[in-house]
């Protein structure tokens, strides 16, 4: 999966149980050891919240690591995720299950703060930021899912058959990458 980059440096989940941290040159600078098997976190890319490296692991929990002290701050178990990329707004983040959940979480203290079922799987998508106040999600049966950021309530609608694979915002809307190789571009009005 793609990495995490902040600060000159990328974090890359590996499925071999570790998250490594690479300078831009390439060098190793760090290596954190989260768990093999289940306990991978290989399928999704890791975010920071101040010193917390937050990261899901495919045993189905959300987990926060002291970068500096290197332990396990806090963990949360929630069913079917592990394949959501860690998206970021301020000390707060987004997470979706492969069933349709979505999820706010206080990246510092480890509270959900609320969660949401979308109604379709999301395997192929994580969710982003559209703007201050939306989420955006892309599912497994071809929806976008735009979520109220503060309040979890959302407004969902058809793009196309198949699976959203992946929704990048821009300004003025948002471009959407379907399974079958479909790229389509959407105004999204406030």
């Amino acid at each position: 999966v793609q990495p995490f980059f902040k600060d000159s440096i990328y974090f890359q989940p590996s499925w071999d149980g570790n998250i490594y941290l690479i300078d831009e040159y390439g060098k190793l600078v760090e290596r954190f050891n989260i768990g093999k098997t289940y306990y991978t976190s290989g399928s999704s890319t890791p975010t920071l919240v101040e010193a917390l490296l937050i990261y899901s692991n495919t045993d189905g929990t959300v987990n926060a690591m002291d970068v500096q002290k290197k332990e396990k701050l806090w963990s949360l178990r929630i069913p079917g995720i592990g394949y959501s990329a860690v998206e970021k707004v301020g000390d707060f983040i987004f997470i979706s299950t492969i069933n349709g959940g979505v999820y706010k979480i206080d990246g510092t203290k480890g509270n959900i703060v609320w969660s949401s079922n979308i109604g379709s799987s999301t395997i192929g998508c994580s969710p982003k930021i559209l703007n201050a106040e939306h989420i955006i999600l892309g599912t497994n049966n071809g929806e976008l899912a735009v979520i109220d950021a503060t309040t979890g309530k959302y407004h969902k609608f058809v793009v196309w058959a198949g699976y959203v694979m992946d929704v990048l915002p821009y300004e003025n809307g948002v471009l959407v990458t379907l399974a079958d190789g479909t790229i389509q571009f959407f105004t999204i009005k406030k």
